[in-house]
């Protein structure tokens, strides 16, 4: 195994590592707590209403072009094959998809019950509350948008007001500027 495959092997664990210890999806933690089918159902279909799972579909394909990308650099010679054969591997990996949607709504019942599930569910499948699962990538871009522009303003009007304010520090004390 070369340098560059235990590094990046390497780097890959301590990924996969980090992600579970965040998404709390350790053996040890998958052991501890068990739901009710009912549960899992209710923590699905509010994934679902949601829309929560949605927007994950491009995973698969973002990680095959990175892993074509990746052979390609190591095996220029094969591209050709090589961009054929990972979208087979790639075809063949995307009933995988699966688990993550588990993943997604084993945290959702971690988080809620069965009760607040169903009500999440509820509003969600509500004329308003599918208005807000259809429209709320667009807030949240616009929102981060938002914050953006209010930061980088925020910015200007603080170095401005900071400048003014350097202005008049530096105006009584004239013995600071000969030093």
């Amino acid at each position: 195994m070369t340098l560059s495959k235990t590094v990046g092997t390497a780097a890959l664990a301590l990924a996969v590592m980090l992600v579970a210890g965040a998404l709390n999806l350790t053996p040890a933690a998958a052991q501890e707590e068990t739901f009710t089918p009912e549960h899992m159902k209710a923590a699905e279909a509010a994934v679902e209403a949601t829309r929560s799972n949605y927007g994950f579909d491009e995973i698969l394909p973002i990680v095959a072009s990175q892993t074509k990308q990746q052979l390609v650099r190591q095996n220029p010679e094969f591209a050709r094959e090589i961009d054929a054969m990972v979208n087979d591997v790639a075809l063949s990996m995307a009933g995988k998809r699966v688990d993550l949607d588990k993943m997604i709504e084993e945290i959702w019942a971690r988080r809620f019950t069965k009760e607040e599930l169903d009500e999440i569910t509820a509003f969600y499948t509500s004329p308003v509350g599918a208005k807000l699962a259809e429209k709320s990538a667009e807030l949240s871009t616009l929102s981060i948008g938002a914050a953006r522009e209010y930061r980088n303003q925020l910015g200007i009007d603080m170095l401005e007001q900071a400048q003014k304010e350097m202005e008049k520090i530096a105006a009584a004390a004239p013995e600071k500027k000969a030093e």
